[in-house]
């Protein structure tokens, strides 16, 4: 230890004087670079869409344009503000229904309510369960994690 410290005395003045310094252009680079990166950074979450998807499945009824959702994942879509197209996935093909409304209160077995647009080409799925997918689009990447006002 006392070899160090008499190692640093018997440096010079100007010696001494830089050592403890950190250079000017790094400090003064480096925050430039920092703050071009944050930019960057929130310039890809404000163009970047955020989409959240949702699956499980649909079973329809005999009542018109009433159908039970039972989500997957514990991730469950309880609030449509306007229509949202509703993707159906059978054998023959794929269906889009438009769901119209979700009532927020699951029944025993987990399932949603919903109300959907009465369309023709869905006559022959009554009393039958399908799988679907929902993308819901809300804004940018952002917007979902900036609070709103």
């Amino acid at each position: 230890m006392e070899k160090q410290e008499s190692s640093y005395e018997l440096r010079s003045e100007k010696v001494r004087s830089i050592v403890g310094q950190i250079p000017p252009a790094l400090v003064r680079y480096g925050t430039i670079i920092l703050f071009a990166v944050l930019v960057a950074l929130f310039g890809i979450a404000y163009f970047m869409p955020y989409k959240q998807v949702y699956s499980g499945t649909i079973t329809f009824y005999d009542m018109p344009s009433t159908a039970y959702i039972s989500f997957a994942n514990d991730k469950a879509l309880t609030k449509i503000e306007e229509p949202m197209p509703l993707i159906i996935h059978t054998e023959a093909h794929d269906y889009t229904i438009k769901l119209i409304s979700i009532v927020n209160e699951r029944d025993t077995l987990n399932r949603y309510p919903v109300s959907i647009e009465e369309a023709q080409n869905i006559s022959n799925l009554r009393n039958r369960t399908f799988d679907f997918t929902l993308v819901e689009s809300s804004g940018n990447l952002l917007s979902r994690f900036l609070p709103k006002r």
